[in-house]
């Protein structure tokens, strides 16, 4: 692995985004860089706001690598306002361009949020994604079965 040189912004409001950056931007790179392993491009867009402070929500930040004008790489961490039995911090999304894998930039941006959070840092990753070993390196340990009921009558 190579590690690229990379500049870093850390946003925790709109106007912190890279300059150019939209939060629709961000929401369309992260999608297509996490696929297929992506959520809904609403879902990334709304994990962005929330991160942004942006609704009634308790914050968080968006991380961006950019290399030499491009945003290559996109981080989002929410405060989940919690502590205890859910950590504070939920590490929601780490998408890196297709074109920048393997050359460090998801282990530095992870690296710089875990240095930027307070306290415990909670993520979900699918088995069959290859992010966990990322994960794992950086110390993540598999602790729960994630369990969910889908019902389309409430949200």
């Amino acid at each position: 692995m190579t590690l690229t040189k990379v500049k870093l912004t850390i946003a925790q409001t709109i106007d912190d985004l890279p300059p150019g950056m939209t939060v629709a931007d961000a929401a369309r790179s992260i999608h297509s860089w996490m696929s297929p392993h992506a959520d809904t491009l609403p879902d990334c867009e709304r994990g962005i706001l929330d991160a942004l402070q942006c609704k009634p929500a308790p914050g968080g930040f968006v991380l961006c690598a950019d290399r030499g004008g491009a945003i290559v790489g996109i981080l989002v961490m929410l405060a989940t306002g919690m502590s205890g039995y859910v950590p504070p911090n939920l590490l929601l999304f780490l998408a890196v361009s297709t074109a920048y894998r393997r050359r460090g930039i998801g282990t530095i941006l992870a690296q710089r949020a875990l240095d930027v959070a307070k306290g415990p840092v909670k993520l979900h990753v699918e088995p069959d994604n290859p992010a966990r070993f990322l994960y794992q390196k950086l110390g993540f340990q598999n602790l729960y079965i994630d369990m969910r009921l889908h019902r389309q009558d409430r949200i």
